[in-house]
C-alpha cells in the first residue's frame, strides 16, 4: 500500500519570499539538495529538473534525480514527479499567506515504504521544512543533514537543544543533570577529563576517551569484547540555542540497535532515544538514523555543490503523516 507524508510548517516571512526559494537552484541547495540543475528556459510545467547529493531526502550521486514539473500555480504551488527506483511518487509544495508570515505544506504521495536511503521520509521531510524556516527568516539554528546510506552498524540522532552549549554540556557531564535524563535507576559517575570514568550504573563503566568542553564528549563502553564509542557533538545555534549530533558506533552486528534506534534498558541507543523523546516532548525536532550489517551501501561519489556541509532544519507544528 502507498504512503503519503503530509506536513506544514509555519514561517515568518511573506509567502512570495518562501515560493522564490523552491524552484531557485541556490535556495534548493541551501535546504533540500546538493545540487539542483533546471530545464535553461527556466522551471515551467512540462519541464524537467535534476537534483541530488547527499542532502537529499533519498541521497544520489550526481547527475541526480529526474523530476518533472506537473502543474502549479505563480508563487503558491508547484507539483513534480519524482519517480524512485522502485515507485513513481509526487510532491506538492504549497505556500499559503498566514497570520505573521506563511505556511509551506508538503505532500508527498506514492511511497513504497516508511524508510528512504537513511531514517523516514517524515523525519527526512521534517529537516527540509525546518531548513526553510531557518533560511527564510534569516536564522542560523538549523542542523546539518545527511541523507547518505549507512554502510555499517551504526546510530545517530540529531537534535536541536534549546539551550546554549555550556548547559547541554554540563546535562552530558554534571552527574545531577546527568540523572535527570539518563536514569538508570543507579547512580552516575562522571570524571570529566580524558580517561576519566564515565558510568551510568550499567555493569560496565564507560571511560571519556575524547573531551573539549563545551563542543566534544566521546565515551567509550566495553561490550562484549568490543568497545563501541558514543560522540556528542554540539554546536551553536542563534537564539541560545544548541545542535547535538549524537552518534554510537563500533558495536558487534550481534549487539547493533534495532532500525528504531530503540534498544534495551542498559544500551546507550536506549537512553540517546529517551534523550530526543523528553526534548521532542517540549518542541523541538529531531531525527533519528540506525542501521544493520545487511544494510550496507557501496561507497558514494558527492555531487557537485557538496564540498560544504549545509544546516539541518528544526520544526515548530507538523501535521502527521497518513497512510492511503
Amino acid at each position: 500500500m502507498a504512503l503519503t507524508v503530509r506536513m506544514g510548517i509555519h514561517i515568518r516571512a511573506p509567502r512570495e519570499f518562501v515560493f522564490q526559494h523552491l524552484l531557485t537552484p541556490h535556495h534548493l541547495a541551501r535546504w533540500f539538495c546538493n545540487f539542483a540543475a533546471f530545464d535553461p528556459r527556466g522551471p515551467a510545467i512540462g519541464t524537467k529538473f535534476r537534483f541530488g547529493g547527499d542532502y537529499a531526502i533519498v541521497a544520489a550521486d550526481a547527475p541526480g534525480w529526474t523530476a518533472e514539473i506537473l502543474g502549479g500555480e505563480v508563487l503558491k504551488s508547484v507539483t513534480f514527479r519524482w519517480p524512485l527506483p522502485d515507485a513513481d511518487t509526487r510532491v506538492e509544495w504549497q505556500v499559503e499567506d498566514a497570520a505573521e508570515g506563511s505556511v509551506m505544506r508538503v505532500v508527498h504521495s506514492g511511497l513504497p515504504r516508511e524508510d528512504g536511503t537513511s531514517g523516514t521520509f517524515q523525519d527526512a521531510w521534517r529537516v527540509c521544512l525546518g531548513n526553510l524556516k531557518s533560511i527564510a527568516e534569516a536564522r542560523d539554528d538549523s542542523l546539518r543533514p545527511d541523507s547518505s546510506p549507512l554502510r555499517e552498524p551504526r546510530f545517530k540522532l540529531d537534535l536541536l537543544v534549546g539551550v546554549p552549549r555550556p548547559t547541554a554540556f554540563a546535562a552530558l557531564t554534571d552527574p545531577a543533570r546527568l540523572r535527570a535524563w539518563a536514569d538508570t535507576g543507579a547512580p552516575a559517575t562522571v570524571e570529566p577529563r580524558v580517561d576519566g570514568g564515565y558510568s551510568l550504573g550499567w555493569p560496565a563503566p564507560g571511560r571519556i576517551v575524547a573531551m573539549g568542553p563545551p563542543g566534544l564528549l566521546a565515551v567509550s563502553f566495553p561490550m562484549a569484547g568490543h568497545e563501541p564509542r558514543a560522540t556528542f557533538r554540539l554546536e551553536a545555534k542563534s537564539e541560545e540555542r544548541s545542535g547535538l549530533y549524537f552518534s554510537f558506533e563500533g558495536f558487534s552486528p550481534e549487539e547493533r540497535p534495532p532500525p528504531s534506534g530503540c534498544g534495551d534498558a542498559g544500551r546507550p541507543s536506549s537512553w540517546a532515544s529517551r534523550a530526543s523523546s523528553r526534548r521532542a516532548k517540549s518542541g523541538s525536532r529531531n531525527r533519528t538514523r540506525s542501521s544493520s550489517s545487511a544494510r550496507r551501501a557501496p561507497p558514494r561519489r558527492r555531487g557537485p555543490g557538496s564540498a560544504s556541509p549545509r544546516p539541518r532544519g528544526s520544526g515548530t507544528h507538523w501535521e502527521s503523516a497518513r497512510r492511503r
